[in-house]
């Protein structure tokens, strides 16, 4: 590899003994810049490499982009496997690498992405030491409620050899000075990278016995935070550490130097102005493409036998098991379970296994993963301490096709730190957009909402009028997210008695007062009552709130005006700032598209249609359409608006079931709190008597 100055390997090695010229971007692809470091020179690696299909950096080569994960494992197998001959035979490499849900047919996965890279690395030649947790209290918000959000990310601390600096800082410890949790918050920048960790974490990280004038590399710098932070710890003797090894009460002068790698010019410039780099000590390489390299998958060895954990096939299926495992045997043994269909008895096809493991091992949660991908889907790793050390314990819904796995964060949220409910009155609804959605309509609008009739006690509109583009006018009911959802009732057809179980996606029930068993004819259809609804003469009562336009966004000039979406991601702060909030159309109800498929299949075989018959009914872009309405598995959908009214010409469909599925409401699209609580997040800082009472919540009915 040649550089585009030949001078440049004289600037690098003089990085070495240059006490001046401290810090030095190279400015190229990680590939070919590392090959410009000499071998045993660098003293310890913090970085965060792009993480898979989350941004896209817009130059040549870049990493993270690939259209398979296998890919991206693979390429950063290959640099980190370069990266290791430039360490010190003593030297660390700490690894900061988040998750991606790998979309699929039927239940999403995680991909695991950090704990399969950190074991394909092992197999190349990499001492894994541990692994650490950083815990982000304040972290992102989100909107998820069919698992826990995530909250933290590991850290993975590697090495050349068992003889280094972070074993050695161990050694010198108290058993009770011993931390592998982080909680450092998530730092706000005023610049528009939004990847980087914050600068208290480089500074923890690197207090964990690096030599104080060591060389420091980040070879996916983003906006520097690496260099910025060895900045503040040379410059401020109040970050020293006391040195553990003498015994004595010592601060430590820092002298660290740091070579950043980077290949974006614009986070360049944020480099050179947030770290004070001068133009001399930013060196040029030229594009070199990574070499490809095949990982190929290891099955992992089970035990095969599966040992003495014996279920009676008469238990009842359960909606939530939470399991602790003890020992590596017993994680064999129940592992073989699930891996061999013997489990499959024990819990509920829509229910949930909570899976504890004895230990954070890299090789136990690998075949974890390897055991239960061809049966199982695992939504969550969630994480809670464990003395000083912390546990994994896995979230895992059966990998089939015909039901969605049931979730209910209702019960299991936690009280907001504040009990203050988010006020509206401040906000100026009028002008503001409304959309409707593709998914639910076949020729969606949009409009603006020029008059408020009356509001919810929070400020925020109850029932508004919004124009149309085609000059058309309606009057809409808001559904104010701050409180419970609108319910309907389920009444016995026969006693007329209240259902509190009133339908099943895969088997019948019976009224527990007449026995007559639900949905074997349309007679047998529970009653569907509506408790609360709109007031549909809201039209005679029109008062204007407020008369003031609302202000748009379309003058923005702030950090993420020329962002591309995936570049912002759920950032509120991003998002909030570009996008201006807009009501959307959204469902009324929670409807259970499995009850829906089961009443349109019971009056069309009563009205003596087939499928087939039904679908010569619509127009013929409708062929591969019609066929999932009337299908239960996942693969099954509603029908929109429209088609329900033909569905409802053609079958004579009950009208107060086509109310049901056809109500809409508008939703505002904005980061706002739950007002039954938050997400507890994925990592629950609970000893496992409490984590296994809050998850056995999930099933309660």
């Amino acid at each position: 590899m040649k550089s585009t100055d030949d001078n440049n390997f004289l600037k690098i090695n003089s990085i070495l003994s240059d006490d001046v010229n401290s810090h030095f971007i190279f400015y190229g692809d990680v590939w070919a810049s590392l090959q410009g470091l000499n071998d045993n020179s660098i003293d310890c690696v913090i970085t965060s490499p792009p993480y898979w299909g989350q941004r896209d950096y817009e130059f040549e080569g870049q990493i993270g982009n690939e259209v398979e994960l296998r890919e991206y494992i693979s390429k950063l197998v290959i640099i980190f496997g370069l990266l290791r001959e430039k360490l010190v035979s003593e030297g660390i490499f700490y690894l900061n690498i988040g998750d991606k849900y790998i979309s699929k047919y039927g239940n999403t996965p995680l991909g695991m992405t950090p704990y399969q890279l950190a074991y394909q690395m092992v197999r190349d030649g990499w001492i894994l030491n541990d692994i650490l947790i950083w815990y982000k209290p304040n972290h992102m918000p989100s909107s998820v409620k069919n698992r826990f959000t995530n909250t933290y990310e590991p850290i993975f601390v590697f090495s050349r050899s068992t003889n280094n600096y972070y074993t050695k800082y161990q050694e010198s410890l108290n058993k009770d000075q011993i931390i592998s949790i982080l909680k450092i918050p998530v730092q706000k920048l005023e610049y528009r990278h939004m990847a980087s960790f914050p600068e208290r974490l480089v500074i923890e990280l690197l207090k964990f016995g690096i030599r104080a004038d060591g060389i420091i590399l980040d070879p996916f710098a983003g906006s520097g935070t690496t260099t910025k932070a060895i900045i503040t710890m040379n410059e401020s003797i109040d970050l020293g550490d006391r040195d553990i090894t003498i015994g004595i009460k010592q601060f430590i002068k820092y002298k660290f130097k740091s070579i950043l790698i980077e290949a974006n010019s614009e986070y360049i410039d944020i480099i050179k102005k947030r770290c004070r780099i001068r133009p001399e000590n930013i060196i040029n390489f030229e594009y070199l493409p990574i070499p490809t390299k095949q990982i190929n998958s290891l099955r992992s060895e089970i035990i095969d036998t599966p040992g003495n954990i014996i279920y009676s096939q008469e238990d009842e299926e359960l909606p939530v098991l939470v399991k602790f495992l003890k020992t590596e045997e017993e994680f064999y043994q129940f592992t073989y379970k699930l891996a061999h269909e013997e489990t499959d008895y024990l819990i509920s096809d829509d229910g949930l296994l909570f899976l504890g493991l004895p230990s954070s091992k890299i090789d136990l949660i690998w075949k974890l993963i390897q055991l239960t991908k061809n049966r199982w889907v695992i939504r969550n790793m969630i994480v809670y301490p464990k003395g000083k050390k912390w546990r994994p314990i896995f979230m895992l819904v059966k990998d089939i096709k015909s039901v969605g796995y049931k979730f209910d964060l209702d019960k299991i949220r936690l009280q907001h730190k504040t009990s203050n409910l988010i006020s509206f009155d401040s906000m100026n609804f009028l002008g503001t957009r409304v959309k409707q959605p593709s998914s639910y309509f076949l020729h969606p609008k949009d409009g603006i909402i020029t008059k408020i009739m009356n509001i919810y006690p929070n400020g925020l509109p109850k029932t508004v009028m919004v124009q149309w583009k085609n000059q058309d006018y309606s009057f809409e009911e808001i559904i104010d997210p701050n409180r419970s959802h609108p319910l309907v009732q389920f009444n016995c057809p026969k006693c007329d008695s209240i259902l509190k179980k009133y339908h099943h996606y895969n088997r019948y029930l019976q009224c527990p007062i007449c026995s007559i068993t639900l949905w074997k004819s349309i007679d047998t259809i529970p009653k569907l009552i509506e408790i609360f609804s709109i007031n549909e003469n809201i039209q005679t009562n029109i008062t204007q709130i407020n008369t003031k336009k609302k202000k748009l966004k379309n003058e923005y000039t702030g950090k993420f005006k020329d962002s591309n979406k995936i570049n912002r991601g759920q950032s509120p702060g991003a998002r909030s700032s570009v996008e201006e909030e807009y009501f959307t159309y959204t469902r009324y109800y929670h409807i259970k598209q499995s009850l829906v498929c089961d009443y349109l299949n019971l009056y069309r075989k009563e009205r003596g249609f087939t499928k087939t018959a039904i679908t010569r009914k619509f127009p013929s872009e409708y062929k591969h359409t019609v066929g999932h309405w009337f299908r239960k598995d996942m693969g099954g959908s509603l029908p929109k608006p429209e088609d329900l009214k033909k569905l409802n010409q053609i079958l004579s469909l009950d009208s107060s079931y086509v109310n049901y599925i056809s109500r809409f409401g508008l939703k505002l699209q904005a980061v706002i709190p739950h007002r039954k609580g938050k997400n507890p997040g994925d990592f629950l800082e609970m000893n496992e008597s409490e984590i296994q009472d809050l998850l056995y919540q999930l099933g309660t009915p």
